[in-house]
């Protein structure tokens, strides 16, 4: 887990409260004074995991939040993740949950009718 080492502790805290940024390895590695090498290790060690897929995953966490608040479309969740395309953010979507965010809406409404 990341609470194992203080300094993935930190950088995972910068990318959790920096999901609008765009976030990229030698940028965190000189943020937090160390080099690429490290950065990757820290995370392959302890999160079994990439930096990359680290973001990623927290990226779309926060999108299924957006998703569920309501309000914005997907090009505009993508564009305020700093997700490159919409294209890309279905992609990645699709990727970590195993279902496109259209599906995903759909279960959210399903799981609500079955609910009421």
């Amino acid at each position: 887990s990341a609470a194992a080492d203080p300094a993935l502790l930190q950088i995972c805290r910068y990318i959790d409260e920096n999901l609008t940024q765009k976030l990229t390895l030698g940028q965190i590695s000189l943020l937090f004074a160390t080099n690429k090498t490290t950065v990757c290790r820290l995370f392959h060690e302890h999160l079994n995991q990439t930096f990359v897929e680290y973001a990623n995953r927290k990226r779309i966490e926060c999108a299924k939040s957006m998703i569920r608040t309501g309000g914005k479309n997907f090009s505009q969740i993508a564009e305020e993740l700093n997700i490159s395309s919409v294209h890309y953010f279905t992609k990645l979507f699709s990727k970590y949950e195993n279902m496109t965010p259209g599906q995903y809406i759909k279960s959210l409404k399903f799981k609500q009718n079955t609910i009421e």
